[in-house]
C-alpha cells in the first residue's frame, strides 16, 4: 500500500529508536521523499516562496490519494521554489517572483490538506513529526545532506 509523505512521517514518529526511524524512511525510499527531506534539512537549500501561509483554497479530497496532486510526485518539480547554494535550479530560473508564487499556490490547492500543511511546514524548515530529525535522515540516506 502506497503511503503519503505525511503517513510515512507519522510512522517514523511512532518509533523510538533512530535505527527504526531510518529503516522506515529507507523502506519508503523514493526520489520525491529524498528531495523533500533535503529541502527541509539541508542548510544549503533556501526556499524562494514566503514561509507565511498564502491565500489558497484547500483541496476538498476526502483522502490524500484522491487529491489532484501528490507531494511525493510534485517534489520532483520543487526546483521551481528553491535555491541550492545560492543557485536556482533550471526548473525555476525563468520564473518571476509572481509566477513562482502563483505556481506554489496552485500546488497547495492540488494537494490534500495534510500534504499542503506538510509542504508549508517544510518551507519553514520545521516539520513537526516527533523524532524526524536531520540525524535520522542522515542515517537513512548518508549522502543526501
Amino acid at each position: 500500500m502506497e503511503l503519503s509523505l505525511h503517513e510515512i512521517f507519522m510512522e517514523v514518529s511512532k518509533e523510538s529508536s533512530i535505527n527504526k526511524k531510518s529503516v522506515i524512511l529507507q523502506e519508503h525510499d523514493s526520489k520525491g521523499l529524498q528531495i523533500f527531506l533535503r529541502c527541509v534539512f539541508d542548510d544549503k537549500v533556501t526556499w524562494l516562496v514566503p514561509d507565511s501561509k498564502p491565500p489558497y483554497e484547500p483541496n476538498d479530497a476526502p483522502e490524500w490519494d484522491l487529491a489532484d496532486a501528490r507531494l511525493e510526485q510534485e517534489a520532483l518539480k520543487i526546483g521551481r521554489f528553491i535555491q541550492v547554494d545560492g543557485q536556482t535550479p533550471v526548473q525555476g530560473r525563468d520564473l518571476t517572483r509572481t509566477r513562482r508564487e502563483e505556481l506554489f499556490i496552485q500546488l497547495l490547492e492540488g494537494l490534500h490538506p495534510t500534504e499542503a500543511n506538510l509542504l508549508m511546514s517544510g518551507v519553514k524548515k520545521k516539520i513537526k513529526y516527533k523524532g524526524l530529525t536531520k540525524r535520522v535522515v542522515d542515517k537513512a540516506f548518508p549522502d543526501l545532506i
